[in-house]
Parts: structure tokens; C-alpha cells; sequence
């Protein structure tokens, strides 16, 4: 994909990410298959399928277990069963961002995202 055109799809994802945690809400999802690309008068990006999204109690969004996501996608503290907070959703749009760039996924086909240390 041309650089600009990752840049401007990100930063839309970021600016969607950042409404919906100002709102308390964790998309616990986010995977290319949930972003839509629309054409109006510009690209409009959109974060779709908020089906397992949660809305957390304070802006802080710590204290929920994760009911799960896509493998590739998830961050560490969802295989350990620890406490997430929207910080899995930046480590999905890492994960996105790689994607785009490169054009693979940041694990392969037989890779196990779960054998990811967890180092704190």
C-alpha cells in the first residue's frame, strides 16, 4: 500500500479508537476484517463489529477479563487471563499497522501468539 494512504487510514483509526475510548468503550476486536473503507466525497475509514466490545466503568478501563478477539490480533494479557484495558486495542492496531506495511500478519500461519512472553 502507498504510504500515504496507510498514514491517512491509520490516523482515521486512531481518531475512531480514541472517540470510543473516550466513551468508556473497548472494541476487543479490531482486525482488518472490522475496518470498512467507504467513498464519499473523501475515504471515510470506519471500525465496524463491536459484537464482543465492552463498555468499561472508568476512563482508566481496568479490571475486565477478555471474552476474547481474534488470535493474531490479541495482545499477550489476553492469553494469561489477566486484567485488559484498552490497551489491547493499540496493540491490535500495531498489530494492523504492521500488516499494511508489510503486507503479513505479524504472526504467520503455524506461529503460536500465545507463546508470547509475558514480561512484567
Amino acid at each position: 500500500m502507498p504510504e500515504d494512504f496507510i498514514l491517512y487510514c491509520f490516523e482515521q483509526l486512531l481518531r475512531g479508537l480514541y472517540f470510543a475510548h473516550g466513551r468508556n468503550v473497548l472494541h476487543q476486536d479490531m482486525k482488518p476484517e472490522n475496518i470498512m473503507l467507504m467513498r464519499e466525497e473523501q475515504l471515510i475509514v470506519k471500525i465496524a463489529d463491536l459484537g464482543i466490545s465492552k463498555v468499561l466503568a472508568s476512563a482508566h478501563g481496568q479490571g475486565k477479563r477478555s471474552d476474547g478477539g481474534t488470535l493474531f490480533y490479541m495482545p499477550p494479557e489476553a492469553f494469561t487471563k489477566q486484567k485488559i484495558d484498552y490497551t489491547c486495542d493499540i496493540w491490535a492496531l500495531g498489530c494492523i499497522l504492521h500488516e499494511m506495511i508489510t503486507g503479513k500478519k505479524l504472526y504467520m500461519e503455524g506461529d503460536d501468539p500465545k507463546s508470547v512472553e509475558n514480561t512484567e
